[in-house]
């Protein structure tokens, strides 16, 4: 990135996961965030995660309106160590949503991001699932195109499920049919 980056980073909580109905454990919750731009600390990167609803991270405002449509902004967490991730939650300000992103896991062994999930139609209330679990430290989401031209990126919530726990996206479709 061209532009300015900034870091925000909190201590990771002594405790594990945090559990949550279903039993259901949310490992986001509270741990260290790194971001590309943070344009006051009023919405720093620790918003995205700290389980407040009325809180958020925001990116800084794409300077160029006309005719650079890309918006690029990253945030990426550090879970502390290697976890098995079977599904995600982001919940954006719906006019400050990216309309184009990937999520990212770091890969050691090849000291690489590898893209694990993209769209070019992001929603308010993101939910991708893998159908194997990812296993991985870091996470990152890569924002590519917001969702309004000239705008900002505004993460409300970043929600990553592990193995075992409850799915985010909801029912099993295929309980009690025929195999």
């Amino acid at each position: 990135l061209s532009r300015a980056s900034a870091r925000t980073a909190t201590p990771a909580p002594t405790t594990g996961p945090t559990p949550t109905p279903g039993g259901a454990a949310e490992m986001a919750m509270a741990k260290s965030v790194f971001v590309s731009s943070e344009p006051d600390p009023t919405h720093p990167g620790i918003h995205a995660v700290d389980g407040d609803p009325n809180s958020y991270w925001a990116s800084i405002r794409d300077p160029y309106t006309a005719f650079d449509v890309r918006h690029l902004q990253w945030i990426y967490i550090d879970l502390g160590s290697d976890q098995k991730v079977k599904s995600m939650r982001m919940l954006w300000n719906d006019a400050n949503r990216p309309r184009v992103y990937a999520v990212y896991v770091w890969i050691d062994a090849y000291r690489a991001w590898l893209r694990i999930a993209d769209t070019r139609y992001g929603q308010a209330d993101d939910k991708p699932t893998f159908p194997d679990a990812i296993r991985g430290r870091y996470f990152m989401l890569w924002l590519e195109t917001p969702n309004v031209a000239g705008s900002n990126y505004e993460l409300r919530s970043w929600e990553i499920m592990g193995e075992g726990s409850v799915p985010i996206q909801g029912a099993n479709v295929a309980a009690g049919k025929p195999a």
